[in-house]
Parts: C-alpha cells; sequence; structure tokens
C-alpha cells in the first residue's frame, strides 16, 4: 500500500507494536517488554524528527516504531543506520536518474531562507 498509494495504515503498524512488546515480554520477560519498548521509543524519537521536519509522513514513523518495539533496542540502532545509508543512495540515484544530482550538490549547505 505504501508504494501504490502512499499510505501505511494504522491496522498494519499497530498490531505489530503490540506484537514487539508481547514478544519481548514473552521471551524475555521485563527487559525484553524495556527493550522492546525502548526500541520503539528511540525510533519514535529519531523518525519523529524528520516528521516534523517534514521529510517523512506519520504512517513511515509509526511503522519504524513498529520495526523498532521488533527489533529492540540496540538492534534498532542498527536499523537506523542502515534506513540512513539506504536513503542517502536512493536519493543521489534519483537525483543521478533526474538529471539533478549537480543541482542537488551545488544546494547542499544553502539556507533556504
Amino acid at each position: 500500500t505504501d508504494l501504490r498509494r502512499r499510505m501505511i495504515y494504522n491496522w498494519l503498524t499497530l498490531p505489530a507494536i503490540v506484537l514487539g512488546l508481547l514478544l519481548g515480554l514473552v521471551f524475555d520477560g521485563g527487559m525484553g517488554l524495556l527493550s522492546a519498548f525502548s526500541g520503539g521509543l528511540v525510533a519514535l524519537v529519531f523518525f519523529g524528527l524528520f516528521a516534523a521536519l517534514g521529510w517523512m509522513k506519520l504512517g513511515d514513523v509509526k511503522l519504524m516504531v513498529a520495526c523498532g518495539a521488533l527489533l529492540r533496542f540496540p538492534l534498532v540502532l542498527w536499523a537506523i543506520a542502515y534506513t540512513a545509508i539506504i536513503g542517502g543512495v536512493l536519493g543521489i540515484a534519483s537525483a543521478a536518474w533526474r538529471g539533478r544530482l549537480l543541482e542537488v550538490v551545488r544546494n547542499l549547505g544553502r539556507d533556504r531562507r
């Protein structure tokens, strides 16, 4: 649905968050629950910042919170790192594909006010 309609639905993300928390509790007790909660919270803070800046939508944030809860802390940090690397590579490739790579490089660090 994200590729076709640019939508990530609550019926997908919210149960995944709950599942991550429950799996953490079942497999590792209170520490697992805390780790799953921490993973989701780290994802919320990190990707919530990008949503606040208008760089991504809230559905994407909810999906990453679900991934954070399922991966748990500290593995969510690897997911964030890989997401940043892959996003950067895709952004460069997209700019190059559209013939705008030089324009993008020129705009780096430019004040947009």
